[in-house]
């Protein structure tokens, strides 16, 4: 009984407790543009520095509907094949976070280059909104998967937990099952040598 009790309690408790995103990490996303692609990296590091990279892939066109869709960061990264767009992020909340970037550095240079966006986890992937649309254009999709850190799949941890309880569970009603067939087993032995005698 004692097992029984205790399985609920855990079961309550991780019920009630909201799972953490763990959100510092490496994150990476590939957008196919017109001549070939741009891989794009988030590097979110646990003292709050923050990283966009921008990587050619082959050969970009340069012309005005690939810049409009995708942003002047194809001029970046046309010479050199990268940028990396640097900033400070921040939790906001359990799933959400922001991250305010500042200073984009490609090749020799460094330009001051402002963009606030908004974050939000969904297990190991990362979504970004509010990216500036003169320099990443207006199809870039921001939707990230997890390539480095701590994964967030609270789920199989909670499940692995579930399984435990269940094993006990059982092991305990098994137990009870077979010490009652036990006193079953007693009484009628004790009937019997009472009819014997």
């Amino acid at each position: 009984m004692a097992a029984w009790k205790l399985a609920v309690g855990v079961t309550a408790f991780l019920a009630a407790v909201p799972a953490m995103a763990d959100i510092p990490g490496e994150y990476t996303t590939t957008q196919r543009v017109d001549g070939g692609a741009v891989k794009y990296t988030l590097k979110l590091n646990d003292n709050g520095d923050a990283e966009l990279i921008s990587e050619k892939q082959d050969s970009p066109r340069l012309d005005w509907r690939n810049k409009r869709d995708y942003g002047d960061i194809l001029d970046r990264i046309d010479r050199d094949g990268k940028a990396v767009h640097a900033g400070k992020w921040r939790r906001s909340r359990d799933q959400d976070f922001t991250v305010s970037f500042d200073r984009l550095r490609y090749g020799s240079r460094s330009d001051s280059e402002w963009m606030f966006t908004k974050g939000n986890v969904d297990g190991d992937r990362v979504s970004l909104d509010g990216a500036k649309r003169s320099l990443y254009g207006e199809r870039t999709d921001f939707r990230f998967s997890r390539v480095k850190g701590r994964s967030n799949n609270n789920g199989l941890i909670i499940g692995a937990a579930m399984l435990a309880l269940g094993a006990i569970i059982a092991l305990n009603s098994n137990k009870h099952h077979d010490s009652s067939h036990q006193e079953d087993f007693k009484d009628l032995t004790t009937e019997s040598n009472g009819k014997g005698e």
